[in-house]
């Protein structure tokens, strides 16, 4: 067992995200597109809306940035050289269910937005990976002001002037794939030609890693800080994840305890995946083996 253990924990450190993935699904799979908005350039305005049930994990913490990947059919690491654009803005809010999106992005967006970014961005040269499938999520575009994300639909909005470097393609996920996929569902996009635009057309969805820090848990998994009953930091997460988190769950699991209900499915991208329902059944084991697998 410690052997299996150790063999997860191996894997996980060469395919870990950052955070949370969305779709939730596409951690660790290929998009079926490609979609140019988030690092074209010439200036775009890029807006994303995500349904709640993706961002279950997030509940409680702070969204602090944001990062995307390369298609897995490109030949080259990305840039070739540091590539600057001069203003790069995000902002997030609520938005509507996406099933409901207009590609006029003021009808999304429910409440006040928060801008989380503002200003230059530099994306060091080969910082995004190529010759995987998926490729890893490369640089990481921090917030200068870290979102707390306390449930319900969200709206990422990117806004920016263009680059000094040449256009690249980020994996995604196509509107013509529709619903089965989960676009219009699960999450949708839509995006307009030059930083102030209001909107106007539908988008492909480039699969995004939100980052975490603070206001919660950072590694979900992340449960203990030894394995053996009655010694101290039993049950006390320690910021690191190892076998001993592993044994510590297989122990409340096989203990019927109400902290190990941590899923209703085990199927991502499912409703309910990630939300406890109150039964401790085989379903929140496997989903307990997929987040400790997918490292922090």
């Amino acid at each position: 067992m410690k052997t299996c253990a150790a063999l997860i924990v191996a894997l996980a450190a060469s395919s870990a995200a950052l955070g949370v993935v969305v779709p939730n699904d596409r951690d660790g799979v290929a998009g079926n597109g490609s979609f140019l908005s988030p690092l074209a350039a010439s200036a775009r305005s890029y807006q994303m809306l995500i349904h709640a049930d993706e961002l279950a994990a997030l509940v409680g913490q702070d969204i602090t940035g944001l990062s995307f990947r390369l298609l897995p059919s490109a030949s080259a690491a990305w840039p070739a050289a540091d590539t600057t654009y001069l203003n790069y803005d995000i902002y997030l809010s609520d938005c509507v269910d996406p099933s409901l999106r207009s590609t006029t992005f003021a009808l999304n967006i429910v409440g006040a937005q928060t801008q989380v970014r503002s200003g230059p961005l530099v994306i060091p040269t080969g910082s995004f990976s190529a010759g995987g499938s998926p490729n890893a999520f490369g640089h990481v575009i921090d917030f200068t002001t870290p979102f707390a994300y306390t449930g319900g639909n969200l709206a990422i909005e990117i806004r920016h002037d263009g680059s000094d470097g040449v256009n690249t393609s980020t994996d995604a996920v196509t509107v013509s794939s529709g619903p089965g996929s989960g676009y219009s569902v699960r999450f949708g996009a839509s995006w307009g030609s030059g930083y102030a635009s209001t909107g106007g057309s539908n988008g492909n969805f480039a699969i995004i890693d939100l980052s975490t820090g603070g206001g919660g848990p950072t590694c979900q998994p992340d449960l203990t800080t030894g394995a053996v009953p009655g010694v101290p930091g039993f049950g006390v997460p320690n910021g690191i994840l190892n076998n001993d988190d592993f044994f510590y769950y297989l122990f409340i699991f096989s203990n019927n305890d109400p902290a190990a209900d941590l899923t209703t499915g085990a199927v991502p991208g499912v409703p309910g995946y990630g939300v406890p329902n109150g039964v401790v059944n085989n379903d929140d084991f496997f989903y307990y083996l997929s987040i400790f697998s997918a490292g922090c």
